[in-house]
């Protein structure tokens, strides 16, 4: 049997039929007055709010109106968040840290860490942030980190759920998580399906964990169940895939990507791909190149 039976079995759920992808969960109906003002800092005039261009200012926005009206100032003015593109299906983790010096003095510290893939909405970030900061609260403030929703987490809950009403704070987020890559059995009597975040099940090489069949790929969808456009290659990109190898074997051992997609620009813009001019006199790619090279 060529294929893995132990094809991971984190399925978004079977389809009868093989019909069409139904939503993937809304996000929670919350919106507190500390978000609206998030987000009103994070927006520019005239132009909509890109999420992920924007989540560290929303969530720096959040913890300051959270800390000042929900936790009535006593958690840090500066606070340490940062982003995991690793974290896959946890939303946050709050860790922690205790030292104690020489003097016997205990100082007690905490950092809160969100996830890139799961937190895809301001309605998400809201809601896992403020459950973090009571996790927060709970260690800081009340030296108490076990169990870690038990009732020191709890009072500090309902504290922030009185001063935000609209926002729940549970135990564990309760909402889907968006994996965009879609997979599905061809066993017509199973048709169970799978998401990724990324283009990494070899269909080739796994099976699915039910029934051991064929898995086929049915391509990237966008949150709302659609099924996401494919972006073109530029004429650049291309030309890059072509000969990055070839140019790459030319160059000295061990020669800094950078440098080689240096040289690569130097023959596009030299007529070595289809970088031709331009009615405009510009050399079409151009822009591309130089945007490679500046890695955005």
């Amino acid at each position: 049997n060529p294929y893995n039976p132990k094809t991971p079995k984190s399925a978004i759920g079977r389809k009868p039929g093989g019909g069409a992808y139904a939503g993937f969960g809304e996000a929670p109906p919350t919106h507190s007055k500390a978000l609206a003002a998030a987000l009103a800092s994070a927006a520019k005039p005239g132009k909509s709010l890109n999420f992920a261009r924007h989540k560290e200012t929303i969530a720096t926005e959040l913890y300051r109106e959270f800390n000042r009206d929900g936790f009535g100032g006593a958690l840090p003015e500066k606070f340490e968040i940062t982003w995991n593109a690793k974290l896959l299906t946890t939303a946050g983790l709050t860790h922690y840290r205790k030292v104690t010096r020489s003097s016997g003095v205990s100082e007690y510290h905490a950092r809160i860490e969100l996830s890139t893939k799961v937190l895809d909405t301001a309605e998400k970030l809201e809601a896992t942030l403020l459950h973090e900061m009571c996790h927060a609260a709970a260690w800081l403030l009340d030296k108490c980190a076990k169990p870690p929703h038990g009732s020191v987490f709890k009072k500090w809950a309902a504290r922030v759920m009185r001063v935000y009403p609209v926002v729940r704070v549970d135990t564990c987020h309760s909402y889907q998580i968006h994996q965009p890559y879609k997979y599905r059995c061809t066993q017509s009597w199973c048709l169970q399906e799978y998401g990724r975040h990324s283009k990494s099940i070899d269909v080739d090489a796994k099976a699915c964990g039910v029934c051991n069949g064929k898995l086929e790929f049915l391509g990237k969808f966008n949150a709302d169940g659609t099924k996401a456009e494919e972006k073109k290659a530029t004429a650049f990109s291309l030309f890059v895939k072509e000969h990055f190898g070839s140019v790459k074997e030319r160059l000295p051992a061990g020669t800094p990507h950078k440098l080689v997609m240096k040289e690569l620009s130097v023959q596009w813009k030299s007529g070595g791909g289809t970088g031709k001019k331009s009615r405009a006199g510009d050399e079409s790619g151009n822009a591309d190149a130089e945007k490679t090279l500046e890695g955005k």
